[in-house]
């Protein structure tokens, strides 16, 4: 192709890029492209702009509709007035764009899980994955409660991501590598694949809890809010009892760890709770269920959901850049 027509295509790329984004948002692709973005925007009906743009370009490049096509297949077909290089640079992004579309899908799978789960089928594949890795993480790991510093949280983590996917090709012959997100990690063939959040990392300890149903959580200074349930006598200190109010308060935080702790120190609990709440006649038998259900309600909102994305394998080859 010569520098003067490569120069007017990608002029024209702009303009056919505006064609074929109105074409996808046209009423007959509505059955299709509503659902996906109600489903990302969740129960508050918000979505971000740039998580708005990321679905409708791999909806556009990448959804198979029910006779196997894809949208941009179908602008092509039917705009007779495109030139055979213009053709080519249409079906050519269902490609070139695929790394970049298949990572937002694999960060949109780790964040909203349930996005995954469309139908019963595909919630009990997910429960079932889950019920595997996290037996796998027991195996591996000696457990699935740990309390670790931040630096050996990632490293253990790192280290179990790294055999699972070493194991997985022979676990499953004849199969590729882009398999499930185990816990949130991304897979690849670059390490380390796992960072704490944030809030984790920079605390002092970190609990690492893989739960039946909550699925792998981390909680911050989660060595310290075991020490109150375990000696009572730190209920009198400041520190302690504002970390169990930072667990109670915050919606990123779930009822688990405060369920497991009360369950491990039943001799405790209601000494714990009793102080903190003010209420000398608190038992956790009796009242500790309706405390995390009053202060927790949007965890108690929804069905859960598997914590574990099912991904195809051709997406996992293209988030590792093509490499099986």
């Amino acid at each position: 192709m010569d520098t003067r027509l490569l120069a007017d295509l990608v002029e024209r790329s702009a303009e056919l890029k505006g064609e074929l984004v109105a074409f996808g948002q046209s009423a007959r692709f509505d059955r299709w492209l509503t659902p996906l973005l109600l489903e990302a925007a969740g129960p508050g009906r918000e979505l971000d702009e740039t998580e708005a743009i990321r679905i409708i370009d791999r909806f556009l490049l990448r959804y198979r509709l029910p006779d196997g096509s894809t949208v941009v297949d179908r602008f092509v077909t039917g705009r007779r007035d495109l030139t055979e290089a213009e053709r080519e640079l249409l079906l050519g992004w269902r490609e070139a764009y695929a790394a970049e579309i298949a990572e937002a899908a694999l960060r949109l799978a780790v964040s909203e899980p349930r996005l995954v789960f469309r139908n019963p089928e595909k919630v009990e594949q997910g429960w079932q994955q889950m019920r595997e890795d996290r037996a796998a993480f027991v195996e591996f790991c000696g457990g699935d409660e740990l309390v670790l510093s931040p630096a050996a949280a990632e490293e253990l983590l790192n280290a179990y991501y790294r055999h699972r996917w070493e194991a997985a090709p022979a676990a499953r012959p004849g199969r590729g590598r882009g398999g499930r997100l185990p816990g949130g990690g991304l897979p690849g063939a670059d390490f380390p694949v796992f960072e704490l959040p944030p809030g984790p990392a920079a605390a002092n300890t970190v609990g690492v809890i893989y739960d039946e149903v909550d699925g792998l959580n981390f909680y911050a200074d989660y060595g310290m809010l075991r020490d109150l349930f375990a000696d009572p006598h730190l209920t009198g200190r400041r520190k302690h009892q504002d970390l169990l109010r930072v667990y109670l308060r915050e919606e990123s935080i779930a009822p688990l760890p405060i369920r497991r702790l009360a369950a491990a120190h039943p001799g405790t609990a209601d000494t714990v709770f009793r102080k903190l709440l003010r209420q000398p006649g608190f038992t956790w038998a009796e009242h500790g269920e309706e405390l995390l259900r009053r202060r927790k309600p949007w965890y108690y909102a929804d069905e859960p959901r598997p914590g574990v994305s099912v991904i195809g394998e051709r997406l996992g080859e293209l988030a590792a850049g093509g490499r099986r």
